[in-house]
């Protein structure tokens, strides 16, 4: 069943932002194993289930020369995040992480 992750998405990206020579690629892994983790963690808090789940996390972000760009916050921006982009060479990057909780509640990546 697909279940957003609890993560306080905006705060951690605003940590990662403050990390100096972090590339876009380790920003997108941080963002999914991140989601991922706070999944299963908040999961094995209230489980009693007794069998093996598996979380998947992931995050996707557009790369404009180093500069990463994330989700619009609304159509403004959206309109701006289109300008730049216009004519300009980028990547996009997407980072996944599996995490599993096992039947003792550990979580593991």
């Amino acid at each position: 069943r697909a279940q957003p992750s609890p993560l306080d998405e905006t705060a951690l990206q605003e940590e990662l932002t403050q990390i100096v020579n972090l590339t876009p690629v380790e920003y997108t892994e941080r963002l999914a194993k991140a989601k991922a983790e706070a999944l299963a963690l908040h999961d094995a808090k209230s489980s009693t289930s007794r069998q093996i789940v598996f979380y998947l996390g992931s995050d996707t972000i557009v790369d404009l020369d180093g500069t990463i760009l994330e989700k619009p916050k609304d159509e403004a921006d959206a309109k701006r995040m289109l300008r730049e982009l216009s004519g300009n060479c980028h990547q996009v990057h997407t980072g996944v992480a599996l995490y599993k909780l096992d039947t003792d509640s550990a979580v593991s990546l």
